[in-house]
């Protein structure tokens, strides 16, 4: 089973809904291959929480209070009981359907803000995850060289984009060479470049023009390690090393000003 197959049958495997023969696959997928294992770890979380997050608001008295009294000033005085009744019939239905609409326009919100940030820590984890494991197999580069202009053209034919590769030998910060790899499902161009004993790996993909899309910078640090990301020109960077923050931050101007975000 490829992790293709494996991403379009991980909803009916969660759900229980596969054949045994495909249940099977999917389990044996799981344990050969990392890089799914994070995916299905991360579908799992996203279902937790929204089972787990309430969406539910009351709204506060003072705008409850706002809404009463904006409703009774619209409505044309009358004096009679029934009409009077009918009024405050009327107030309580609008009132009601007034809560209902701010209630969705908050859920709404919610339901984008936690899937906004699901997806981040998704990548986020993605990309740690290659980071690591670059450094504990060993395969750092696929092609090895410190002349990007021997980088940029091994990358032809092999993405739908061509990165842009930049040495800072100069600025202390060399290229040693480039691979490929695949994250948020699609081949990924990663750069590497090294600092003393440090290593950096840049990732570098097409944006789908969601999240941070005006080139501010991003940070987090996760398991000892730096991890810095911002979207420019329809492009994703996320930079990760274990390098000190001033000097990784140094780097990520470098690279932000050769990309054109700086």
């Amino acid at each position: 089973m490829t992790c293709n197959e494996m991403q379009k049958l991980l909803d009916p495997y969660i759900d229980d809904e596969l054949d045994l023969v495909n249940t099977l696959e999917i389990e044996q997928h799981l344990q050969d291959c990392g890089a799914c294992q994070v995916r299905y770890q991360n579908y799992l979380a996203v279902r937790k929480t929204f089972k787990e997050k309430s969406l539910y608001y009351e709204l506060p008295p003072a705008l409850q209070k706002r809404i009463h009294t904006g409703l009774v000033k619209s409505l044309p005085r009358r004096t009679s009981f029934f009409s009077r009744l009918a009024e405050e019939r009327w107030f309580g239905l609008s009132a009601a359907l007034a809560a209902i609409l701010i209630l969705l326009g908050i859920g709404a919100e919610v339901i984008l803000l936690t899937v906004g940030s699901n997806e981040t820590e998704r990548i986020t984890q993605e990309v740690l995850d290659s980071h690591i494991r670059s450094l504990m197999l060993n395969h750092l580069e696929d092609v090895v060289s410190t002349d990007q202009h021997t980088v940029k053209p091994w990358f032809n034919g092999k993405l739908d984009f061509s990165p842009v590769v930049e040495d800072f030998t100069s600025q202390g910060y060399p290229l040693t060479g480039g691979r490929l790899d695949y994250l948020d499902k699609q081949p990924v161009a990663v750069l590497v470049y090294q600092r003393g004993k440090h290593v950096i790996n840049v990732f570098n993909w097409r944006s789908d023009s969601t999240g941070n899309s005006n080139g501010d910078v991003q940070t987090a640090t996760q398991q000892g390690y730096h991890i810095i990301h911002w979207t420019t020109g329809g492009f994703n960077y996320w930079v990760v090393s274990d390098l000190g923050e001033p000097d990784l931050e140094s780097f990520v101007q470098l690279l932000k000003t050769a990309v054109g975000g700086g």
